[in-house]
């Protein structure tokens, strides 16, 4: 098996680098995927981060988080439960010169309620009844004031926006919303429906046409995409 060594390719979007520091992370960003560019392009020109505080829940090595925090963001807390993921992404925000910004790495599961969760392990892990015991947190308790909050964190997003929803005022939700791990029958459809009675507009990247558009209530996803909702 050929060995892997890490190493170094440019982002995508303007003239950000990022540090390839996994065989998962050269699947996943080299080259990125032309819907993730499309859903990044869509975010800079369609959300405003500057000024904002921001939460990137599920940050994985932060290809999404250089992208939030290039912006000028008054403050962006990135949560992650697996250590060598916050270990590359501190190093990605290093390579791109933001070391030096108002940022925050939190070792952590985002979740309904603070305590103990467990999760399998995985980079990309979900969480499972029994497996690695990680630290719970609300979104409430990493950052009351969080304006803008990207959540791309393998079916808990189910319990984290509707606790949200009757505690914050979240001006923008980015959302990858999982089919997978969910019992619930189009899961995401009715989680849009929450978001929409909470008085957000709705986006979402259809990853068939390759475009954001419009949501509309009742949509049949074809597997797990991107949820935007802004007010």
């Amino acid at each position: 098996m050929e060995q892997f060594e890490p190493y170094i390719i440019q982002h995508g979007i303007n003239d950000l680098e990022f540090f390839v520091g996994t065989p998962l992370a050269k699947d996943w960003y080299d080259p990125p995927r032309s819907y993730a560019l499309l859903e990044y392009q869509w975010v800079l020109d369609n959300i405003p981060l500057k000024n904002k505080r921001i939460v990137d829940g599920g940050c994985h090595h932060g290809h999404y988080g250089l992208i939030l925090l290039s912006q000028k963001a008054n403050w962006v807390t990135l949560v992650d439960p697996h250590p060598s993921n916050l270990d590359i992404a501190e190093v990605n925000i290093a390579l791109n010169g933001f070391q030096d910004w108002p940022w925050i790495l939190k070792a952590a599961v985002l979740w309904k309620e603070n305590g103990t969760v467990h999760y399998n392990g995985q980079s990309n892990g979900a969480l499972v009844s029994t497996g690695i015991p990680v630290e719970a947190i609300r979104l409430m308790d990493i950052d009351p004031k969080a304006e803008v909050v990207k959540l791309d964190i393998e079916g808990a997003e189910y319990m984290v926006v509707p606790d949200a929803l009757g505690s914050m005022k979240i001006e923008s939700w980015i959302i990858e919303a999982h089919a997978g791990n969910q019992t619930e029958t189009n899961a995401q459809d009715n989680l849009a429906r929450q978001l929409k009675d909470s008085d957000y507009k709705l986006d979402w990247v259809n990853r068939e046409s390759m475009k954001v558009e419009p949501y509309e209530l009742g949509t049949i996803w074809p597997g797990h995409s991107t949820l935007f909702a802004r007010r």
